[in-house]
Parts: C-alpha cells; structure tokens; sequence
C-alpha cells in the first residue's frame, strides 16, 4: 500500500521535474536523437527527484578543437549548475568526451573507469561512422551507468533507466564481434596468403 501510494506520489510530480530542468544543455545540431533525449529527460527527471542529483547531457558540435576552448566551454557551462551535479560532455569536432561531476560529488564512481569500460569501446575509427544513432548509443551506454551509479550511491533504484546487465551485455557483445572479425580477417589473410605460396 506504500509502495503504491510512493508511485502515485512520483507520476505525480515527475512532469513538474521533468518541465522544470532540461537535462539536455545542448544539442542544436540534432547529434542526440529525440528518443535519446527523451530518455535522458526522463531518467535525469527520475534522478532529481528521488536524490536531489542533477546529470545533464551536453552534445556541442562546434569546433573547439584545443584542449583550452573546451575548458573555457564546460566552465561556463558549469557555472550556472547547482550542486550536487554531473555532466557527460560529447565534442563531435575533436571526437572528445569528458565527464565532469561536482566537487562535492568526486567521489561517487571512478570516471576513467566509465569512460574506458562503457563509452571508449564504442568509439568508432572513422569520423563518417558518427552518426546520430551512432553518438546516441554511445552516449547513453555510458549515461545510463552513470545514473544507475548515482542512484546506488544514494540508496535508491531508478525505474526508467536500462537494466545495468544489459548494458554490461551489450558492451561485451561488441567487443566480442570487434574481436571474432579480427580473428577472422588474421586467419583469412593467413590462409590467402598460403594459398597464394
């Protein structure tokens, strides 16, 4: 009977959240799909109301393209943000993400730990395979621990976020192909290559 009225309460005043804040601070040039950005709206909404906790999405397709504009960007981003925060900033031009979390949120989760386990093995080579769909999925695989990471460390579950062993799934599955076409292109290469002798 509690749990029940707790979610009556919350779909209650998740729209108040959720129109509120934009958890998505830029994407002007369409980098984020809407189905993503909807989904960040609803999970950071989540997030915010259950911890007080905001995690925003930053998709910026200029070109800062040195180390110092994109400092001078996400400070005067983060300038105007409340504590306790966190940003996931992605850099089309430079292919550059970077995660920024409040001071007094430093020590929530390990960000290189985020970053190389969720969002890195995504990273396509080539420039022209940064589609949409493409930074959508990588930003939110990596989105999407962040919050599960944050709500852990809050004591609570988020509802509308990805179960976290789908996540771990689907990074395993892409290593895993990554790693069989290797193997294949190797044994391909070795047999042609003997053949050819």
């Amino acid at each position: 009977m509690v749990f029940c009225l707790k979610r009556l309460v919350f779909c209650l005043f998740l729209p108040i959240f959720l129109f509120a804040d934009s958890f998505v601070l830029d994407n002007q040039a369409g980098l984020l799909i809407p189905k993503s950005a909807a989904f960040v709206q609803d999970v950071s909404g989540e997030l915010k109301y259950k911890t007080g906790f905001s995690l925003y999405v930053d998709v910026n397709n200029a070109s800062l393209d040195s180390k110092q504009k994109r400092e001078d960007y996400k400070n005067s981003v983060i300038s105007k943000l409340s504590p306790p925060y966190g940003v996931l900033f992605f850099f089309r031009q430079p292919k550059k993400i970077d995660i920024v979390l409040s001071e007094d949120s430093q020590n929530i989760f390990d960000i290189d730990q985020i970053y190389f386990d969720y969002i890195a093995p995504l990273l396509p080579e080539k420039d022209l395979d940064l589609t949409p769909q493409r930074i959508s999925a990588i930003i939110l695989n990596g989105y999407s621990e962040i919050a599960d990471r944050i709500a852990h460390n809050y004591g609570v579950t988020l509802e509308n976020n990805f179960p976290s062993e789908n996540q771990n799934l689907f990074v395993r599955v892409v290593l895993y192909l990554m790693l069989f076409t290797l193997v294949g292109l190797f044994i391909l290469v070795y047999f042609f290559q003997r053949h050819k002798k």
